[in-house]
Order: C-alpha cells, then sequence, then structure tokens
C-alpha cells in the first residue's frame, strides 16, 4: 500500500488491523513488512502438523517464520551461525537448533527425517 510507512494513511479495511488490548501499535508495525513476508512463504509450502520446516536464517525474518510454522503445527528447525540468533529460536520453542558452524544442516534434517519445506531468509556478506 503506497505511504504504508506514513505516520498516517488512508486503505481499505480489508488491509486494517485492530491491534489487541495492550499490545502497542508500535509492536505490532513489523508485521506489515516481514510478517506478510514470512508468512506467504511459509503458506506456499503447504506445511501442515509434524512436518519439518527448515529455516536458514533466524533474523529479523526467520523468527517470525519459526513463530508461524510452529502456530501451524510443524516441527521447526532454525539454522544460523550466529549465537544470539539461535538462543532467540530456543526462547521461541524452535525444536530442532542446527548451528552451520558446527555441523551440516543438510545432514542434520537427513536424521531427522528431512524437511518437507526449507525457508532461506539468510544473507550473504
Amino acid at each position: 500500500m503506497d505511504g504504508g510507512c506514513a505516520e498516517k494513511m488512508l486503505a481499505p479495511a480489508d488491509f486494517a488491523a485492530v491491534a489487541p488490548d495492550g499490545v502497542a501499535p508500535r509492536a505490532t508495525a513489523p508485521l506489515n513488512c516481514t510478517g506478510v513476508t514470512t508468512h506467504k512463504a511459509l503458506k506456499d509450502t503447504d506445511v501442515r502438523p509434524t512436518q519439518l520446516v527448515a529455516i536458514s536464517g533466524v533474523g529479523g525474518l526467520g523468527h517470525l517464520a519459526g513463530q508461524y510454522a510452529k502456530i501451524a503445527g510443524a516441527t521447526v528447525a532454525a539454522i544460523d551461525v550466529t549465537d544470539d540468533k539461535l538462543e532467540l529460536a530456543r526462547e521461541l520453542g524452535t525444536d530442532i537448533l542446527i548451528d552451520a558452524r558446527k555441523e551440516d544442516p543438510a545432514e542434520v534434517l537427513k536424521r531427522h527425517g528431512g524437511a518437507h519445506a526449507a525457508i532461506a531468509l539468510a544473507v550473504n556478506e
């Protein structure tokens, strides 16, 4: 939507939502872009409960993808190379943590029966 980052904008009701009581609208702002991006990625996988979803990169997008996958009932594997991001994934209930500095993500996923879907949200410097 044009003006989506503005202080105020006019939008159709289908594009708006009310923040739940006790949740500041500012806290929900990231859902407008990162939330929609990761939700669409997960939706396109057609993941079902108990299926394994691998999420590579647990930063601003990846942690949301993991939470959406958990809500969908999926088993979530988080892949990253940064301790604090892997810790965040653990705190958010990720089932399988993979530190790609120490182990081969493909081998770990194979040990768990393979992933139904892989969502790549990592950057390459």
